[in-house]
């Protein structure tokens, strides 16, 4: 039987989301939002 062969799952894939998503998009509406909100003052912490 074949099998059909995909991307290696294991491989760091980087893209350019400005690229793929439509300049009247929600998602830039909400990247916006989170980006506005103070994330340290909600209790989330960066990981490094």
């Amino acid at each position: 039987m074949d099998f059909i062969q995909g991307i290696s799952r294991n491989q760091l894939f980087l893209m350019n989301l400005d690229g793929h998503v439509s300049k009247d998009s929600w998602a830039r509406i909400i990247d916006l939002f989170v980006n506005l909100m103070d994330l340290e003052k909600l209790g989330l912490q960066a990981q490094e």
